[in-house]
């Protein structure tokens, strides 16, 4: 072989290989980051969230109802108010991994999976935007567990991985307009947006208005609305945002209605938001406040926030300046958009709290996105590469220490609950011995919040006062016997408010009484009482003869039934 062809051939072969380490490296990084995480969840007997017992009680109703598989006393109380609402895709594949395993074991794969769409999903959506993609996706490992997670909503967290998926097609689209794979991965966008529909459409506001501003920004620079390209681009936009008429069927009449009564004007809910956001605590799941590892995390994921935003501004400045514009430059806008208009939506929308908060997490993704298009010439492209693997090999390990810290000890104190001798099966209050909303130590989040609905869940009984059945996103609703539609929907959206709103009101006390079986009260945040509670010593019915006993957390109460003394101990 002549020199001149050999050499030119090791060119090649050099050139490859520099093109496919770093490819390799994010690979392997993401890969073992979503091994660890997954392996973690799945060594806990549960994965503890805010709102994720209620889910999991929707789930067993839902199966229940849909396949008869011992329905029991629900179909008295419940009916399916849909088949196929925003939230639906969530709930069958906890239908669906239902049949295998038990729905506590199938919700921890749902995160599992969530996990892993979200890291392999955000470095899709990096890799398509420039050359810093493979480098700036192991930037997104730490965010993995973040607020929404730790809240309960799953659901959001699974439409926002998937949205990374479909805004990498969209982005490799614009990024490469003549490539003869568009027409594919513009079918892949379309259907994917449908999917996210049936997941969360918040994320499905977030992929579409990306999509959007990306059109318009792309039409600014053309001022050509007859190139081919740019009509096929639009029409499939135009197909995928569909998916908001549907989404319309599930609104209410007033979106923006302030529902929290904790904040009860428009003001002073942002004030709160503003505190929140500002110290990252709707973004992540960890208080920073209790030691120096969950500090060290807090200040790192800020940090990485603001050098990503940084390096965005000094790509946006560059191209400017050579009157230009690139893809993540328009990352940029959207991002120093949603970083100062977050704090000054409203809280609550759609009858749905924290809805401004959990938007937090879209203004970190945008970022990241942004920075994965610039270049950081001075550092260097190995440099930078190994700046964020060594990140990413730091934070992994810190992330999980604070999580069997912090997490582990939750999952086996609620596991607890689920040793408890099965309940006489009826119908069951949840109230909670603190009225206010209280803190966990070391995290953002208060996995204790419906801790009661497991027992109730596992004995298949009735929960009286059951949240959020006006909403017209879940698919399960009420029949009249319950107390939806004769108290405020305020009332019953906590365990915390319901016992504040029966202190107060008899005629609160005469809607719920009568037809109660028992009782679980919450003491995580304070010392167990002996004695009856003084919620039910207001109890009007005159034949009901309750009896209570302590067990962890919880004191349970049955009308007329006398409990096993030694089954309910108190926790030592």
């Amino acid at each position: 072989m002549p020199e001149t062809t050999w050499n030119t051939e090791a060119a090649r072969v050099n050139a490859v290989r520099r093109r496919l380490a770093p490819e390799r490296v994010s690979l392997v990084l993401i890969a073992l980051a979503s091994i660890a995480y997954c392996a973690w969840i799945l060594s806990l007997p549960l994965f503890p969230t805010q709102d994720g017992p209620m889910h999991l009680y929707y789930a067993r109703i839902l199966q229940a109802l849909l396949f008869h598989r011992n329905p029991g006393l629900f179909p008295q109380y419940y009916v399916i108010k849909s088949l196929a609402p925003p939230y639906a895709l969530y709930y069958y594949l906890l239908l669906g991994l239902g049949h295998f395993v038990p729905l506590i074991a199938a919700d921890k794969l749902i995160v599992c999976l969530y996990i892993v769409l979200f890291l392999f999903g955000f470095r899709f959506l990096a890799r398509s935007l420039g050359p810093s993609g493979d480098a700036v996706s192991l930037l997104a490992i730490p965010y993995a567990f973040n607020w929404p997670l730790g809240m309960g909503f799953v659901n959001f967290c699974l439409s926002l991985a998937l949205s990374c998926w479909a805004l990498g097609l969209w982005c490799r689209v614009a990024q490469q307009p003549a490539s003869p794979r568009n027409r594919r991965r513009l079918i892949g966008f379309a259907i994917l947006a449908w999917v996210v529909m049936f997941t969360h459409p918040v994320p499905l506001l977030f992929a579409l208005g990306f999509c959007l501003i990306e059109l318009c920004a792309r039409l600014l620079r053309t001022r050509n609305l007859g190139d081919p390209r740019f009509r096929r681009d639009a029409l499939a936009f135009l197909l995928a945002a569909t998916t908001l008429l549907y989404v319309k069927a599930f609104t209410t009449s007033h979106v923006a209605q302030q529902v929290d009564p904790t904040h009860p004007t428009y003001l002073g809910a942002v004030r709160a938001a503003i505190k929140s956001i500002a110290t990252f605590s709707t973004v992540d799941i960890f208080a920073p406040h209790y030691t120096v590892l969950m500090l060290f995390r807090r200040a790192s994921i800020y940090l990485i926030f603001l050098l990503a935003l940084g390096l965005a501004a000094v790509h946006a400045w560059r191209s400017l300046r050579d009157r230009g514009w690139h893809l993540a430059d328009t990352w940029f806008v959207l991002a120093l958009a949603l970083w100062v208009t977050v704090p000054i939506l409203p809280p609550d929308m759609n009858s749905s709290h924290l809805f401004s908060s959990r938007l937090m997490i879209f203004a970190v993704i945008a970022a990241l996105a942004a920075a994965s298009g610039a270049s950081i010439p001075r550092l260097g492209f190995e440099r930078t590469l190994l700046a964020c693997a060594l990140q990413a090999l730091v934070l992994l390990p810190v992330t999980l220490i604070l999580a069997q810290q912090n997490i582990a000890p939750v999952a086996h104190r609620l596991d607890l609950l689920d040793t408890l001798p099965p309940l006489p099966q009826g119908i069951y209050l949840a109230l909670v011995n603190d009225p206010y909303a209280r803190s966990v130590p070391g995290l953002t989040y208060d996995p204790y919040w419906w801790a009661q609905v497991r027992p109730i869940l596992r004995s298949d009984s009735i929960l009286f006062n059951t949240p959020w059945l006006d909403l017209p996103i879940i698919p399960v609703g009420a029949q009249p016997v319950l107390p939806t539609g004769r108290m405020a929907a305020s009332d019953l959206e906590t365990a915390m408010l319901l016992r504040k709103t029966l202190a107060q009101s008899a005629q609160a006390r005469f809607i719920l009484f009568p037809p109660l079986t028992g009782a679980i009260i919450d003491h995580a945040a304070l010392p167990l009482q002996a004695g009856l509670d003084p919620t039910l010593q207001e109890d009007p019915v005159p034949t009901h003869h309750w009896v209570c006993a302590p067990y962890a957390f919880t004191t349970v109460c049955s009308d007329g039934v006398k409990l096993d003394g030694k089954a309910y101990n108190r926790e030592q």
